[in-house]
């Protein structure tokens, strides 16, 4: 009897965090592989439940070739979307040859070392952003 009854869902506010890498065209060398990235994000939703979720990055010769700037730069994005409010933690793992270099343009969030702290549990916010942008400190043939 009971299982005729509809499910009602919790209205639940719903937040994106996005991510920009920007790597320098000059640093990379395709014979050691694609730059590739991974972006993780943390922490707990406004329902008490902890969530972590990754995104890989992968800068392809034809990605690059099609996608530098003016000051020989190129940047991709990741979005996290579709997660319910709360407080995240964005940063990425370790990868050879690149290093962190800065992070810049942090909109909804405060850099905390080489993470952002993305506090979305307010419904004014309904989205973080952040360029973390990288160097290239090894070229090994």
């Amino acid at each position: 009897l009971l299982s005729n009854i509809p499910v009602i869902e919790e209205d639940v506010h719903k937040v994106k965090i996005i991510l920009t890498k920007k790597i320098y065209a000059e640093d990379i060398n395709f014979s050691n592989g694609n730059p590739m990235f991974i972006f993780k994000v943390e922490g707990k939703d406004v329902r008490g439940q902890t969530r972590t979720c990754f995104k890989i990055l992968d800068f392809t010769q034809e990605y690059v070739n099609s996608h530098r700037d003016d000051k020989d730069q190129v940047s991709m994005e990741v979005v996290f979307d579709s997660l319910i409010a709360g407080e995240y933690r964005a940063g990425e793992m370790s990868v050879s040859r690149y290093r962190l270099e800065n992070i810049t343009d942090i909109e909804n969030g405060v850099r905390e070392d080489d993470e952002v702290l993305f506090d979305l549990k307010n419904t004014d916010y309904t989205e973080g952003r952040a360029v973390f942008i990288n160097r290239n400190y090894e070229q090994r043939n």
